[in-house]
This record gives structure tokens, sequence and C-alpha cells, in this order.
């Protein structure tokens, strides 16, 4: 009676049920609802058994959420596992146990006593820094990937150590740079290269803190600072790290509240990048609004467009005669970029652009390829891979690696890094022409990039084409070099 009571239709489709099916489910539900002392057929033991099974590892497996700290792929971090490891502190629960790390964390201690004697109620705002963690434990968890087994006393005890070393730390930093203060009795702060590693630490995307956790922990020691933490945070970490923005080219005030009052902030890494790089709105230039789109730089729009074409980056070798000739036939989109070594023989200049980050615009009538200022290290490497890695897996918005894929076209030779510095559009730190221009070439290696600088990209080469263009060149280095070329 069971069988024939279950339904044989579903949304208008007519199931057909076997015999043999029908006597298991009208086997499996009696000994489900009928008399539980009644021994299941052997037949059946299975079935049970695996729904059983099921039903529990349904009943524990997460959410489905986005977290917005997660550990990097595999794929990712063999290009460059350094790039993505922490070597002075640990902060989350991704690193916590690392042996390396591990003369770092009776700092913290001493950080939280410290953060705590800056308010008016001492080492009594303990119990309010607890209370605060408590109550965000559960939001805090959605932000990882890979924690659900991590103890809730572990966790709420790293939230508060972890978060109070951050603070303070940025605290006492930018106390002693504003102020011009000397260094103080610290390991850290009276430490230049440990203070540039522990800042390059809290800029990894595996080695981040929810960025709610170090705003109420600020908040609980500053009740009437509201919103001056964001600023905090990125001064701190552009003072800290002056190889990634220089000075001049720090936003004012009110820009970075505008900024990150617009959209939550999800953690440090997300906070740099919401105030260095320009992003503007969906489908509006990396340049100054109002200019001709096709001439800069494209910034994607959120979600996936129509005939948005993205490609797995593999640095693929595409044949060079595909760029020899304007050929219309060809897709432009699968030419070879052309070189800054290619643009200085065609005559074009490089200006830097100062006060704008992730900014590149070419003026075909005056032949001037504009440029963001950029310092080029180890550190800036480190920055934009976790930058990259973000973007790729979490913002599904590719401004960041389409903007480092088109500098990896246009600088790949050592040459190439010679004239941008000469330009003084990068200042290259790094003594080896050769290890820059690798840098360039392999940090978006294994990404996904869109084809949204094509136009520019094109442009680029239309100039370098124009026979005009070269012979001007030639006749300035050859004939109007020099006073006495002019003479003879």
């Amino acid at each position: 009676e069971i069988a024939a009571a279950a339904p044989t239709t579903i949304s208008g489709f007519k199931l057909k049920v076997s015999p043999e099916a029908a006597t298991v489910s009208k086997e499996i539900s009696m000994a489900s609802i009928g008399d539980h002392s009644q021994a299941v057929p052997p037949e059946c033991q299975s079935v049970v058994d695996l729904e059983a099974l099921i039903r529990e590892e349904m009943r524990k497996s997460p959410p489905m959420t986005k977290p917005c700290i997660y550990k990097i792929p595999q794929k990712l971090r063999d290009v460059n596992p350094k790039a993505y490891t922490p070597c002075r502190v640990a902060i989350g629960p991704y690193h916590a146990n690392a042996e390396h790390l591990k003369s770092m964390e009776p700092y913290k201690l001493r950080y939280l006593n410290s953060l705590m004697s800056r308010s008016r109620e001492g080492h009594g705002n303990l119990i309010r820094f607890i209370k605060a963690i408590e109550a965000r434990e559960s939001e805090a968890r959605k932000c990882y990937s890979g924690i659900e087994e991590l103890d809730s006393h572990i966790f709420k005890r790293m939230l508060l150590l972890d978060g109070a070393f951050v603070v303070e730390f940025f605290l006492s930093f930018y106390q002693c740079w504003k102020e011009h203060l000397p260094a103080p009795d610290c390991p850290i702060l009276g430490n230049e290269k440990a203070s540039i590693e522990v800042c390059h630490d809290l800029l990894l995307l595996e080695n981040q803190l929810p960025f709610f956790i170090l705003e109420d922990l600020f908040y609980c020691t500053f009740e009437n600072q509201t919103g001056t933490f964001p600023r905090l945070a990125y001064k701190t970490l552009c003072s800290c790290s002056p190889l990634i923005l220089s000075r001049e080219d720090y936003l004012p005030r009110e820009q970075v509240e505008q900024r990150t009052m617009q959209g939550k902030v999800n953690h440090l890494l997300h906070l740099l990048r919401i105030c260095c790089l320009d992003v503007p709105t969906p489908s509006v230039s990396l340049g100054v609004q109002g200019e001709n789109p096709s001439d800069t730089a494209q910034m994607p729009t959120r979600s996936l467009e129509k005939g948005k074409l993205r490609f797995l980056c593999l640095h693929l070798k595409i044949p060079s005669w595909w760029g020899e000739k304007e050929d219309q036939a060809t897709p432009t989109h699968f030419r070879n970029p052309v070189s800054i070594t290619e643009l200085r023989e065609a005559g074009v200049q490089f200006r830097a652009k100062k006060g704008k980050f992730a900014y590149i615009k070419f003026d075909e009538a005056t032949g001037v390829l504009e440029m963001s200022r950029l310092s080029l290290d180890q550190n800036t490497e480190i920055f934009f891979r976790n930058v990259i890695a973000y973007e790729q897996y979490y913002l599904n918005v590719f401004h960041a690696t389409n903007y480092m894929y088109l500098l990896g076209g246009l600088i790949n030779t050592e040459k190439d890094v010679a004239i941008i510095v000469e330009s003084q559009v990068v200042d290259c730190v790094i003594h080896s022409k050769e290890e820059a221009a690798k840098i360039f070439i392999d940090i978006t290696k294994e990404t996904v990039v869109e084809f949204v600088n094509m136009e520019l990209r094109r442009k680029l080469r239309a100039y370098t084409m124009k026979p005009w263009n070269r012979w001007k060149v030639m006749l300035r280095r050859d004939y109007f070099g020099s006073p006495w070329a002019i003479i003879s």
C-alpha cells in the first residue's frame, strides 16, 4: 500500500517504478515508520546505512559561503611560494603553528597590554575586547575557508591577540612616524627591517583578520574616533611600505573615507587595493572621466558581460609574424603586444603620472605614453601577487591582474627595463634588469585575464608601424643630435 501510494508523477512527468524498487521502498518505509524494534531486512540494511551516513555528512558540511580569506591555490603558490608565506609574524589560523614564526607570539601579549593601557578603563577594557570578539565569532568564521574543526576557544583567543597586535602596531608605528619620535625600545618598532617585514606580512592573503575585528578592537579603545581606523591602517601600511606607493601619491583623507565607506572592507589587503588601485565604477576607463575610453586601459565590469572574453594566461609564445603588419583579418587580441623598446624606436615618449596608481594612457597626437610611477622590488611583487590571488578567487574583477598583464607585454626584456627606468616611470631597486623583467613576465602566470586593453594595444602597435614616426626619430638622432651633426 505504501509503495502504491508513492507518487508516480513529478511536475507533470510520469515516473516508471519497477516492482523491485517498489518492494525496497515499502520495506524501508516500514522499517522507518513502523515498530523500531523490527529488524531491517538484510537486503535493505546497506541502503539505510548509506542514507544515515549521507545525512550525517550533510549535517556536518559547511554552509555555501564565499570566504574572503583562504589558502592560496597550489598552482599559484608553485610559481613563487615565498610571495604568499609570512616571514615575521603569523596573523590568523593558517600559519599559527609555523615554527619560524613562534618567536613573535610573546609580543602579541605585550601589544595587547599596551593597547589596553591606551583606553580610559585600562586593563578593565579586556572584558570589552572579549565580549566584542564573542559577538563576532560566527561572522568571523564565515570569512575563512577550512577552519570548521578549529576549537572555538582557540579561535577567539587568536582573534583577540592577533587583532590587538595589529592595532597596537599601527598606533605605535604611526605615532613615531608622524611625530618624528625616536624608535621605541622594541625588537619590532626599534628595528626598521623588522617593521617592514611585519607590514608586508600584514598584506599576505593567507595572513589576514576580518577587518571588522580590527575596527571593533580600535573603537573599544577609542570610543569617539568613529571612521578613523581605515585611514590609520592605510597611512601606516603606505608609510612602512614606501616601495608600494610614494608619499606624494597618498590619497587625501576625504578620499580614503569615501572609498572605505562606499563598500565593505574585508581585510587589510582589500583596504590597500581599494585605496591604491584607481578602481573606477564598471565600464569607466582608468583615466580621467570624460576622456576617450578607447585611449585608456579599461576596467571590466563585475559580471561577465556578453561577448567579453577571458582566458587562462599560460604565457604561450604567439608567432611574431602575427604582429608584423596591420592585417585586419588577424585577430587583434592575439597579436603580440608592442614592447617599450619598439615604442622608443617609434618615437614614443614615456611620462610618469603622479597621483595615480595602476594608470596608463596613450596620446596618439603627441606620442606620449603616461604611466603610473612604480617602485619595483621583491615587496612590490609580493603585494601584486596577493592582490591578484584575491581578485582571481574572490572578487572576480581583474583590475590589478589586467594591469600587470599589460605591463608584462610592454616590459619583457632587460632593455625594456632600462628604458623605463631611464624615463623615471619605474624606480627599480632590483639590481638585475633581467630579474626585474622576469617579475613582469611571470606575475600573471596561471591566472585568468580579460581582453580589456586590446584597443590600447592596437593603438600602440599602429603608432609603431607608421613610417613617419620612425623617420622623425632617425632625423633627430642622426642629423639633429648635436651641433656638429647640424653643421655637417
